[in-house]
């Protein structure tokens, strides 16, 4: 029977020295981590605050009356859109808190028979000398603050006074001034100035401004972008 011859058992190392070694790599890379960070401060960049680039637009009007029924009587203030009768005298006023360019057309009550395109007049400016830049907190009077008004004719129907106010001039509409002459008289007689103007005028009509009406005027606010355009309808029969 062989003897078993055991070995003698080897020392055991203790596992101390590792574990210090670890907590050394361990402080080593905290301590690298906070010097970087010092070192390098992150820079919290926040957006920049936008404010709107386009404040809304802001008109008000009214509209004096003289009805022809009381023609020697003294012309009523109102906020417009009520039907009138052949002969009324009216007389538009318009305030805003803000400069601008204003643009004012009427169009008729019914198209052309001939073209079936509307029959538009250019009531402001008058003439190329005229200026459409109006200055804030004035009033401004059309066609004047004395003298004649406008007069309802006999056509009936809904006739519309399209207000353009814009923040700067207009190049479609600007080029109209050649219809205010001496023939002319403002009436737009061209197809292609017309197309121009209707899709112009319908085509910013999607952003229509508020209406706020009180006993005297009406206020508008907002439109599209820099530009408020609205019509006010005069309905005659």
């Amino acid at each position: 029977m062989n003897a078993i011859t055991t070995l003698p058992e080897a020392p055991r190392r203790s596992p101390w020295p590792l574990v210090a070694l670890a907590a050394i790599v361990i402080a080593g890379v905290i301590i690298a981590w906070f010097w970087w960070s010092s070192s390098n401060p992150t820079t919290t960049v926040n957006p920049p605050l936008i404010g709107d680039p386009f404040p809304p637009r802001t008109l008000s009007y009214s509209l004096s009356v003289r009805m022809k029924k009381n023609a020697s009587g003294a012309p009523v203030e109102m906020p417009g859109e009520i039907i009138f009768s052949p002969g009324d005298e009216l007389r538009f006023k318009l305030i805003s808190p803000q400069d601008g360019f204003l643009y004012v057309i009427g169009e008729a009550p019914q198209p052309d028979p001939k073209t079936n395109l509307p029959l538009y007049n250019l009531l402001f400016p008058q003439g190329a000398a005229a200026s459409a830049e109006r200055k804030a907190n004035q009033f401004f009077y059309l066609p004047n603050e004395t003298g004649a008004g406008f007069f309802v004719d006999k056509e009936q129907g809904a006739e519309k006074i399209w207000l353009v106010w814009s923040s700067n001039t207009i190049a479609e509409l600007e080029q109209l001034r050649r219809w205010y002459n001496d023939q002319d008289k403002g009436a737009i007689n061209d197809r292609a100035d017309t197309e121009r103007v209707r899709d112009y005028l319908r085509g910013n009509l999607a952003a229509k401004p508020v209406a706020e009406k009180d006993a005297k005027q009406m206020t508008l606010k907002g439109g599209l972008a820099d530009i408020l355009i609205y019509p006010i309808e005069l309905a005659h029969y």
